[in-house]
């Protein structure tokens, strides 16, 4: 073992400085989406059953994986931040989960959203009229995500049915598109 270490810690130093000096790319973070995928999900979860205030009983959870944008190491910069749907009364203005876990993110300096979980139980969606198996991002949230700066059209969405457990993967382009119907 020592031999192997010692031929090797060359190669192992040189490896090290050319990843530590190297600028972080979008495969990367999006790397770091899916190495942290189980832990996304379970803070999705925790926040459809825990987070959310809906008068109607209509709950939504959602986690994103965010960076900061520094550029050092995909996991060294990134956090993750969840948030549930609100609507106290009919009256009241919905807060999409996604949109306050978003903002959760963006108000801690982690603008740039690399993916997000999404759980829910689905329902038709009213503008687009498409039926889907699990829960998509209604066309508020995805006019929001067009908008936003730190999102583009590779963030990465899962979508999950709680009950089942089916779920859909996607960008955010994917979801737009779907929706607009090309």
């Amino acid at each position: 073992m020592l031999n192997w270490m010692q031929s090797h810690s060359k190669f192992m130093a040189e490896d090290v400085r050319s990843i530590l000096g190297r600028t972080i790319t979008a495969a990367d973070h999006h790397a770091g989406f899916d190495s942290m995928l189980e832990f996304v999900t379970l803070q999705a979860l925790l926040a459809f059953r825990k987070d959310t205030n809906s008068y109607r009983g209509f709950r939504v959870g959602c986690a994103v994986y965010a960076h900061n944008g520094e550029n050092r190491r995909a996991d060294s910069h990134a956090r993750v931040f969840m948030a549930g749907n609100e609507k106290q009364t009919p009256e009241t203005i919905k807060l999409c989960a996604e949109r306050k876990a978003i903002l959760k993110a963006r108000s801690a300096r982690y603008p740039h959203i690399v993916g997000m979980v999404i759980v829910g139980e689905p329902q038709g969606d009213k503008d687009s009229l498409l039926v889907t198996p699990t829960l998509h991002s209604c066309l508020s949230c995805r006019n929001f995500f067009q908008s936003t700066s730190g999102i583009t059209a590779d963030t990465q969405i899962v979508t999950i049915e709680p009950k089942s457990g089916e779920h859909e993967r996607m960008t955010v382009g994917e979801m737009i598109r779907l929706h607009q119907g090309f």
